[in-house]
């Protein structure tokens, strides 16, 4: 089967959870006999990945069709129909070169790769298939310019695939329609599944959170609680920093006025050779619409804390295979990381439960399973 696909390019160029999620799926995907052609806005590491594994791809802009949730939609006019101009350029192209190899299908992985791949299936005749890796709103604080976008061209796909329950409920509700539920899945290997008879035996507990760094994945939340346990022997790692942003610099600038134990490493594609020196991971996002940073977390053998919030209490059975707390509360943070210094054996047998759960029911073969299945239902 010839699929067609449509993947975003980060602002920060960064081999971000959604994109590591499609090329993970995508490996998967050749081993099952897929064919894929990718749509991309321009060269970079992704598109290297791409050489490596052989699969064509095409490098031509596309802009999101975006604006942000506090915006005014009329004073973004201009920008938005320079925007349509540009992306109608790259769907003239995708076109030619879609109807020349014979695609039987499209697949967008992500809103960000915005709505180009659907007015393609659309003018081809062809199904095509929408992948929300995000709730847009709530974690990016971004919407659609236009609602009648996302009526015409999102909830008239001939499939839509949520990767958590948390996600298929919020667009079964917006899109007045089936969402098919998808878990995201994760390779593993010796590079990010660890051994745990370290964890919990060095006298500083080290805590470890993992990602871009924004407001919306919670870091200010994880250093606060930091700030609480004065007294107690912790470290924090913020694995993502850039030290571009303004939310960035705020946030070092915090850490450095009152002398924190927090230290920020640089963004990084193989975070296992900092998170296999950690004890906890956490999750502090505000609304997590799946959370890989969760289940590697689990993989490389981290006791899990994460907030009770999207697509988080999916992956951590509270109690058993980790800790939950209440989003938007450092205090309650702050409370389950001293549980976990004061039951190092318990939180250690919890640790163990969760890299099992994460070993059993997060597998990339699980996932391309599903999608390659999804494929042929819509093929018929």
């Amino acid at each position: 089967m010839k699929v067609g696909y449509f993947v975003e390019t980060p602002v920060e160029h960064n081999l971000t959870g959604g994109v590591r999620s499609f090329l993970n799926l995508i490996e998967e995907l050749l081993k099952l006999g897929i064919e894929p052609y990718v749509v991309t806005s321009e060269e970079w590491t992704f598109t290297d990945k791409l050489k490596e594994l052989g699969v064509p791809y095409l490098a031509s802009k596309m802009l999101r069709p975006f604006v942000g949730t506090t915006s005014r939609v009329r004073f973004q006019r201009e920008k938005y129909w320079i925007k349509t101009m540009v992306n109608n350029r790259t769907r003239t192209k995708v076109l030619k070169w879609f109807r020349q190899e014979g695609v039987e299908l499209i697949h967008i992985n992500s809103q960000f790769a915005g709505i180009i791949g659907s007015q393609v299936a659309q003018k081809l005749n062809i199904p095509y298939v929408y992948h929300m890796r995000e709730y847009l709103d709530k974690d990016f604080f971004v919407r659609f310019y236009s609602d009648k976008l996302v009526e015409k061209y999102i909830a008239t796909a001939t499939k839509v695939i949520g990767i958590s329950k948390s996600i298929q409920r919020y667009y079964e509700e917006k899109l007045h329609r089936d969402v098919e539920l998808i878990y995201n899945g994760i390779p593993v290997g010796t590079d990010n599944v660890f051994d745990t008879e370290d964890r919990l035996n060095k006298e500083t507990l080290e805590l470890a959170i993992l990602g871009r760094v924004n407001p919306a994945k919670g870091q200010e939340e994880a250093i606060k609680a930091v700030e609480l346990l004065k007294g107690e022997k912790v470290r924090l790692h913020i694995i993502g920093f850039t030290g571009k942003d303004s939310y960035e610099l705020k946030l070092k600038d915090y850490v450095q006025a009152r002398d924190l134990p927090v230290m920020f490493h640089e963004f990084t594609n193989k975070p296992g050779e900092i998170l296999k020196t950690c004890d906890v991971g956490l999750t502090c996002s505000v609304a997590e619409a799946f959370g890989r940073v969760t289940v590697e977390n689990m993989l490389a053998g981290l006791m899990v804390i994460g907030a009770n919030t999207g697509g988080t209490p999916e992956i951590i059975v509270d109690g058993e295979t980790g800790l939950l707390y209440q989003q938007g509360s450092a205090e309650d943070l702050a409370e389950k990381i001293r549980w976990v210094i004061a039951n190092k054996q318990e939180a250690k047998q919890m640790l163990q439960k969760g890299q099992k759960r994460g070993l059993e029911v997060f597998t990339i073969q699980a996932t391309a399973n599903r999608v390659q299945k999804l494929y042929e239902e819509v093929c018929l």
